[in-house]
């Protein structure tokens, strides 16, 4: 399990329509094996990662360690297969299918024209690649605060074992200059920080860290 990191972040923004952009898409329905996480009730939730979202590509590849059912090998990218239909199990249904499925490596190729087009061959890589951790977590609706006279929102999320700042950086990058974001940051080691990321109207990055590292 990874150490927790609490991410207290503001979007500040260069218009209200941009506001109006970035809600219409981090503004997302819960997905039954998120319900867990929120209060009781919560429809819906603010999914910063939208911003940068993981590629549909990953979404049938599983990835750490197993062994192929058809060569015996030992595998790090795979496909879980029904044994009936054969149709590939999204990466949430493995648990449910069980022995109702086999495991087939991912061919060479395939992960040679993911990582050519994506620059990762699973999700797992492409997120701490891309986002700078392997998972964030969603806000609830209840406790994000859009500062309208300001332009800016305002919310806390949590990641692993430390903020996404590789997430804010490529957003920043894209909208050159359209928004920044201010993280406050602690992790349950101790660690904590401040970053500030911004970029210009040409797209290049201006960051401000200021990390306390035990």
């Amino acid at each position: 399990m990874p150490n927790i990191c609490d991410n207290h972040i503001v979007i500040h923004t260069d218009s209200d329509s941009m506001i109006d952009a970035i809600l219409e898409k981090c503004v997302v329905e819960v997905k039954d094996d998120q319900k867990w996480f929120f209060n009781e009730g919560t429809t819906e939730i603010f999914d910063i990662t939208q911003l940068l979202p993981e590629p549909k590509a990953f979404d049938l590849i599983h990835t750490g360690s197993a062994v192929d059912d058809n060569t015996g090998e030992r595998v790090n990218n795979w496909y879980e297969v029904d044994k009936e239909s054969g149709e590939k199990q999204e990466q949430s249904l493995s648990v449910i299918t069980g022995d109702k499925t086999k495991t087939v490596g991912v061919p060479q190729e395939v992960q040679d024209e993911l990582l050519e087009k994506y620059g990762a061959v699973n999700g797992y890589d492409w997120r701490n690649k891309f986002w700078g951790t392997k998972w964030v977590t969603g806000s609830d609706m209840d406790y994000v605060r859009v500062h309208r006279d300001n332009c800016m929102i305002a919310f806390e999320n949590t990641s692993a074992w430390c903020p996404p700042y590789a997430l804010f950086e490529n957003v920043a990058v894209l909208l050159k200059g359209k928004v920044w974001f201010v993280c406050q940051w602690s992790e349950e080691s101790g660690d904590f920080g401040n970053m500030k990321i911004n970029s210009n109207f040409n797209g290049d990055l201006i960051t401000d860290y200021d990390d306390h590292i035990q």
